[in-house]
């Protein structure tokens, strides 16, 4: 369902048998990308730059052993918790055009079914209307259908929440518990990466970029650090844990307006 070069594959059976973190596998998705660069900022901060930045650290926790400190959410360098067996991004700053390129969302999605991940992770920053709000806004969209989608994305937003409590800014965002199914008009989940999974899938949505206070955190390394420790915090919680920190999502009808995208403008630059 994805085209590789002849030398990264070695023909074989994949046998999944899993136990504890140190067998893990998780799909690390980068939202968006060249052309669709998702949300602008008012300083022109683009969102597909930092969710593919965020990414690349979050996969970077997982593959070497870390400690976590589990009073202050620091996340180091240790023995504490074993590096995972499997990390995919979807997209990498070793691809064409350094990372900045368009996947598919079904493809995306399919990576994640073929390892049978733990779990999808797609990271994105958020924009337009929005309410002032006296804790962070971050969000996470679940599966209507699928309990530990539901469950991780509950652990995602609390571990979010926990970083980013300590910047003193005016927050935006929606009201409630930060977790949220779509529903599209045909009564099933209407993003695709989550209807087309078979693994628990989220959508991460940390930060408006569109404020420009969170903007302003966004473009540091800092904030980016501690969205991908709160993320790795929130993987780690979800497979050595029963915690279920936000049981119900808030379930939406959502037809959104305007025309679909067109595969037409999709374009995937040549490697050099």
């Amino acid at each position: 369902e994805g085209w590789l070069p002849a030398a990264q594959v070695t023909t074989g059976e994949v046998l999944v048998e899993r136990s504890g973190f140190a067998d893990a596998a998780f799909v690390i998705d980068p939202g968006h990308g060249f052309p669709d660069l998702g949300a602008v900022g008012p300083t022109r901060l683009l969102e597909t730059e930092v969710n593919l930045d965020v990414s690349e650290r979050i996969a970077d926790l997982l593959r070497s052993p870390r400690d976590v400190d589990w009073a202050t959410g620091a996340v180091t360098a240790g023995t504490q918790i074993p590096a995972v067996d499997t990390v995919v991004l979807t997209r990498s700053a070793n691809g064409p055009n350094e990372g900045d390129y368009e996947a598919g969302l079904t493809f995306r999605a399919t990576l994640g079914n073929t390892i049978e991940a733990d779990a999808i992770v797609s990271i994105h920053h958020n924009s337009g209307g929005a309410v002032a709000l006296d804790q962070p806004g971050a969000e996470a969209y679940v599966s209507n259908f699928d309990p530990e989608s539901q469950r991780l994305g509950g652990l995602i937003v609390d571990e979010l929440r926990r970083s980013f409590a300590r910047y003193d800014i005016q927050w935006t965002g929606a009201t409630g518990e930060g977790v949220f199914a779509r529903i599209g008009t045909d009564g099933e989940d209407y993003y695709t990466l989550i209807e087309v999974a078979e693994v628990p899938a989220v959508i991460v949505e940390a930060a408006y970029i569109s404020n420009p206070a969170e903007e302003a955190l966004a473009w540091t390394d800092e904030f980016r650090q501690e969205y991908a420790e709160a993320v790795y915090r929130a993987l780690v919680r979800f497979v050595t844990t029963e915690d279920d920190p936000i049981p119900t999502p808030e379930v939406q009808t959502f037809q959104p307006g305007g025309p679909s995208r067109s595969f037409e403008s999709c374009v995937v630059p040549p490697a050099e």
